[in-house]
């Protein structure tokens, strides 16, 4: 295990394992205006960066382009792929944990990039190297091989997807950006989301991902979540007393008014007299014909 502290860059302490074909190391400061870290080059499939504490919000270059992001709580994690040429700037203190698997010349599958994600089996079999760094003699090239092959396994098994051009041919998504859309529409359903917003959190242009979520759920994003604003209405209307107007700002509709026409359009009733018919117990057809 190499430990040192890089002269060129303020109170940053760096200690590294490695195998053949997988590496670890640690990158933490207390300090300010650390400056460029290292993110992967050519000879890396892919770096994955596990937050050990609040990491501020941070800015990254990408062809000369400088772009500042959101910050990111402890535990989550982030998957960058090699082939991205990506430096990152931090200017505030931080714990990296990451990990990393050197190219060995065969054809590897693509893993999707992401950043902010909760990722429980990675957080913990990254933990179980902190432990053992604690005894140095047990961290050997085998403990740090097989450790690495059990990450890269589950990694692959999680987040491998077909390579961007056949992806994009398709206009599909990977099973975890599916997940991690409808996570965020359905935390959303009572505010305004943009869409954009969750195609940057899948790492997708609006476009794109706005046509392969239709493909993968037969919805667009937002009659997705139109869907759940109508059955958090349903059911506001029918176990409480709400009024329309607050049952209209809980489910994110821009008025009453919206919120009538909107449920009418979807349910075939106006959401008062649907109130009423099912109270009534008076079947929605025979409603229909009695008012």
């Amino acid at each position: 295990m190499n430990r040192h502290s890089d002269p060129a860059t303020p109170k940053l302490d760096i200690w590294s394992v490695k195998s053949r074909q997988f590496g670890f190391s640690r990158l933490r400061s207390t300090d300010e205006n650390v400056g460029r870290l290292p993110l992967p080059d050519a000879a890396t499939d892919y770096l994955l960066s596990i937050n050990l504490a609040y990491l501020h919000p941070y800015t990254t270059t990408a062809d000369g382009i400088d772009r500042m992001h959101d910050p990111i709580d402890e535990g989550k994690i982030c998957l960058i792929p090699g082939d991205r040429n990506v430096s990152l700037r931090v200017d505030q203190p931080f714990d990296l944990l990451r990990f990393y698997k050197t190219r060995n010349g065969e054809e590897q599958p693509v893993l999707e990039p992401l950043c902010g994600h909760t990722d429980s089996i990675a957080l913990n079999l990254m933990k179980c190297l902190l432990e053992a760094v604690d005894r140095p003699k047990s961290v050997t090239p085998a403990f740090v091989h097989h450790l690495g092959l059990t990450l890269d396994s589950h990694l692959t098994s999680w987040y491998a997807t077909a390579p961007r051009a056949a992806r994009e041919y398709r206009g599909t998504l990977a099973g975890w950006q599916v997940n991690l859309a409808k996570e965020i529409l359905a935390a959303s359903v009572g505010k305004d989301v943009l869409v954009s917003d969750i195609a940057e959190r899948c790492g997708l242009s609006t476009n794109y991902f706005s046509t392969a979520f239709k493909n993968a759920t037969g919805k667009s994003p937002l009659n997705w979540q139109l869907e759940l604003r109508i059955e958090r209405a349903r059911n506001l209307l029918v176990n409480t007393a709400d009024t329309l107007l607050a049952i209209s700002d809980a489910c994110g509709f821009a008025d009453q008014s919206h919120f009538t026409r909107i449920f009418a359009r979807v349910v075939g009733l106006p959401p008062g007299k649907w109130r009423l018919q099912q109270r009534s117990g008076v079947s929605p057809a025979a409603y229909r014909q009695q008012n």
